[in-house]
This record gives structure tokens, sequence and C-alpha cells, in this order.
């Protein structure tokens, strides 16, 4: 967690096999008053389509996360792909992705 000088932002990121340890700290998060970010690490394979990222956003939403963002370290998101994933977050989530 980070707390200094004003910005209170907390990031947590989990692949798909330890979803479930990324509760406790997003609870913590907002209990201490900060903004929870929940971030879906971006990856292609079978398992990974993008109703299978929707779930998960879903699931972060339901545990608490204020916002959710994409990360694609190793560069594998291209465009098309990131318009259609994007696209389907914002339809599948209420909270801002």
């Amino acid at each position: 967690m980070l707390f200094i000088t004003g910005l209170i932002l907390s990031v947590f990121s989990m692949h798909l096999m330890t979803f479930e340890i990324l509760k406790q700290p997003l609870i913590k998060t907002k209990k201490e008053g900060a903004h929870a970010q929940a971030a879906i690490s971006y990856t292609i394979s079978p398992v990974h389509t993008v109703d299978t990222y929707v779930k998960l956003a879903k699931d972060m939403e339901s545990m608490g996360a204020d916002s959710i963002c994409i990360k694609d370290m190793s560069g594998l998101l291209k465009p098309y792909s990131a318009y259609e994933l994007v696209g389907a977050l914002k339809k599948g989530c209420q909270c801002p992705n």
C-alpha cells in the first residue's frame, strides 16, 4: 500500500489461481479509506478469454475494488483486442475501468 503526500492508492493484482487472496487486502484498503485498484494481468491462452476477464473484473468489483486496470507487461494486448476487452469491461462492470 502507498500512503504518502495525500496519495492514497492501493493496487493489487493476482493471477487466476490465487484470486481469493485478493479479498482481504481490498477489504483492509477500503477500511483505511484508500482507493483500492485491482489489476487484471493480461495474457493469451485458451482459458484467458474476454468473458473470463469480465467475470474476473466483476468478482474484483464485488470484493470492493474501486477501479480496475489492465496490466500488459508483455505487450501482448493489441489495439483491436484492447478495444474489445475494454468495451466488454465497461459493459459488464460498474466501477471505473
